[in-house]
């Protein structure tokens, strides 16, 4: 019994031994010192070539430092986008009247508590319609005041357009009573509505300029489809499109940026990742919050069906910044690194303890960027890497072979 547990330990030890052969250190290709640091918290704004050369996931950021006593300490780190973001605030209220004339329909609501309120979300029971409405607000529900006046309000069901613009935005304003007078001869049946206040928070949006599309106009496909080239490497979370047409239109728009491309006889082949699908439409800003992603080069497809290709004049392509939130508790010279495919996002305990950042911090600057060879690649695991496997075979047959003659000779 000792014996077999003697076997399995030496077993056991073998493999730990082999699993920690495997571990290889983490390298970084590229450092740059940064300066500046004066206090506990700072801020540092990544540069647009720095993204470009990080892993898609960006789990490859370090501060590292060299203290005096020349040990190397590590400085945890928040990494954040200032992206323009939305606070909605749904108002209570009730409808007190529906009304309608020979020429129009009126909907009354009442708001309880005065509260600001800079949109009224309806939902019809209507399907397709395209009407106008005067939106107006009251503190007696006698004299009334124009909030929004012959807006226009559509919606479009069929099989190639699912669309609804059925949300009224104006100024805040904070009165007891609203109407909303619709202005069409049927009765519309108005199912439900939303009273509500939003505040954008703006981001933080580097513009990397307005740039003139290349243009094709794919007749057999009754699509659009314009390509941008950027000079680099940059994050991209917004495109802007300038449509020099201005009768009215709503069409499937998709805009996608190459992730990958294959050298083949006939030329490259792009493989493309969709950053944004929706619907392009006279009534909306043609401006687009896409999913974030770094490129250098993207293509926006409009969907024409059997209407004439509209002309797009320019596109502007912007990027969120990133910042890194970082603390400093030892002295040392410390310096950003980058550039290892083969290491994991970190793990730091700031990340619990968000409400323990200052808002306000001074930013840090980075230096001239420095190269320090390539990567190590990931060593095989140990089963993976035929001499150690048949080392380690050739070990447990001579240490199985070894207690078996102990055994034989005992009996």
């Amino acid at each position: 019994m000792i014996q077999t547990r003697s076997l399995w330990a030496i077993l056991l030890s073998i493999c730990c031994c082999t699993t920690a052969f495997g571990q290889t250190s983490s390298n970084y290709r590229y450092h740059r010192p940064i300066t500046g640091i004066t206090e506990t918290w700072h801020k540092l704004t990544l540069p647009n070539e720095l993204i470009g050369k990080l892993s898609p996931d960006y789990s490859d950021l370090r501060i590292f430092g060299i203290s005096n006593n020349h040990d190397t300490v590590e400085a945890p780190y928040i990494l954040r986008q200032a992206q323009e973001r939305s606070l909605q605030q749904e108002i209570p209220f009730k409808i007190i009247n529906r009304a309608h004339t020979e020429l129009a329909s009126f909907f009354t609501f009442e708001v309880p508590k005065k509260e600001a309120i800079n949109s009224i979300r309806l939902v019809f029971e209507e399907q397709n319609f395209d009407w106008r409405l005067n939106l107006q607000g009251s503190q007696d529900n006698q004299t009334w005041y124009t909030l929004a006046e012959d807006y226009r309000i559509l919606s479009i069901n069929n099989s190639h357009t699912q669309y609804k613009f059925t949300e009224v935005e104006f100024p805040d304003a904070k009165y007891r009573y609203l109407r909303v007078e619709l202005l069409v001869k049927d009765r519309p049946k108005l199912v439900s509505a939303n009273l509500l206040h939003t505040e954008t928070i703006k981001g933080n949006y580097e513009s990397y300029g307005v740039f003139k599309p290349n243009v094709t106009n794919n007749l057999k496909a009754k699509q659009t489809i314009a390509s941008v080239n950027l000079s680099g490497l940059v994050p991209i979370s917004h495109v802007k499109l300038w449509i020099r047409e201005k009768f009215d239109y709503y069409r499937p728009i998709t805009i996608a940026y190459i992730s990958d491309s294959v050298t083949t006889e006939m030329g490259n082949v792009y493989s493309y990742e969709t950053l944004y699908s929706g619907t392009l439409t006279s009534l909306e800003k043609r401006s687009f919050e896409c999913d974030n992603a770094v490129a250098k080069r993207i293509a926006i497809t409009i969907d024409n069906y059997d209407n004439q290709p509209l002309t797009i004049d320019s596109v502007e392509v912007c990027g969120t910044v990133y910042e890194l939130i970082a603390r400093f508790t030892q002295t040392a010279d410390y310096t950003l690194a980058y550039g290892n495919k083969n290491v994991n996002t970190p793990t730091y305990d700031i990340e619990q303890f968000t409400d323990k950042i200052p808002t306000e911090m001074k930013s840090l600057k980075l230096g001239v960027e420095e190269e320090r060879g390539v990567v190590t690649e990931t060593t095989l695991p140990l089963f993976q890497n035929k001499l150690w496997l048949w080392l380690v075979i050739g070990a447990i047959v001579v240490i199985m072979g070894y207690f078996t003659l102990r055994m034989m000779k005992q009996e």
